[in-house]
């Protein structure tokens, strides 16, 4: 039977049998790349893979009721010699070496890049290769997908929001929860801050007073606490005092207003940019990014 493969560069995210009237199954990934669970269309798991650091299928864990080339790293796996085909050169998990040896020399600071059949020098927890050639780190890799993939979300929500679907807060919310996510990934608190103001703000840390060409999406303020509602883009004012609270503290935050250019603070914009100071300063000492989400729900929330 014939089947057919969607792509995001050059990882698969869903495939069809046969025409695309038929059923089709869908990719979950994690960090590097790896799938770890095929769904079909009921979300149902129809395949499991567990692997080892280097790729290996540990005490043949792998379960399958669908058949599926693509595994480590999201690359295709040869399961008649063995082996993942990644380009340039094919790579034997067993092993934990590639077969063929590698054009490039070699940089003759990094010892371990001069080894000629090494898969990504000895640490394939924080590094993958899907051409063969070059080794690339988990954070290149976030940060390829990670601001499409919010700027799509983010998007919808905006529309959603529009439309009179979730609520303001409710929708931050789930933001919150997916930038965190991405943070996690990385594990890096400032780059969620960053992504937040990215997001519904013109500003960029750590040069907050300077504007920039953001997404700036308006979600507005429905579902908030009617102490923090005033009229205004409130998700955009807490979201920048947020931004103040990480990067600059509580003190020099009072003379930021990120509601516009020459506005004017209310009462609600007072005690929702505590909130939003609170928040960054908890996130700089330590908050759990987990409990993000969470937190915005139960403080901000009616």
């Amino acid at each position: 039977m014939e089947r057919s493969y969607i792509y995001s560069g050059a990882q698969p995210i869903a495939f069809y049998e046969g025409d695309y009237t038929d059923p089709s199954y869908f990719y979950l990934h994690d960090r590097l790349g790896s799938v770890r669970q095929v769904l079909d269309t009921s979300a149902n798991v129809v395949n499991t893979y567990t692997y080892t650091p280097f790729g290996q299928d540990p005490n043949s864990q792998f379960a399958e009721t669908v058949d599926n080339p693509f595994m480590f790293t999201g690359q295709w796996f040869d399961s008649e010699i063995g082996q993942y085909h990644l380009r340039a050169r094919m790579y034997d998990p067993q092993l934990m070496r590639f077969t063929a040896r590698d054009t490039f020399f070699g940089e003759v600071r990094e010892s371990l890049t001069l080894h000629k059949s090494l898969y990504c020098a000895n640490d394939p927890i924080n590094y993958m290769d899907i051409s063969g050639r070059f080794m690339s780190g988990v954070r290149l890799v976030n940060n390829f997908l990670r601001r499409p993939y919010l700027q799509h979300q983010g998007k919808t929500y905006e529309a959603l929001v529009s439309a009179g679907g979730p609520t303001s807060l409710e929708a931050l919310a789930d933001m919150a929860d997916s930038t965190a996510w991405w943070a996690m990934r990385v594990n890096d608190r400032g780059q969620f801050v960053d992504d937040m103001l990215w997001l519904f703000t013109e500003r960029r840390g750590p040069r907050l007073w300077e504007t920039h060409d953001n997404l700036d999406l308006d979600f507005g303020q429905t579902g908030f606490k009617s102490i923090y509602q005033d009229g205004g883009d409130q998700v955009r004012h807490f979201v920048g005092f947020l931004g103040c609270g990480y990067y600059l503290g509580g003190d020099a935050a009072l003379w930021f207003n990120e509601l516009r250019p020459g506005g004017t603070f209310t009462w609600a914009d007072i005690f929702l940019g505590y909130r939003g100071l609170e928040l960054g300063n908890r996130i700089l000492l330590g908050l759990n990014m987990e409990n993000v989400g969470d937190w915005i729900r139960e403080n901000l929330g009616e």
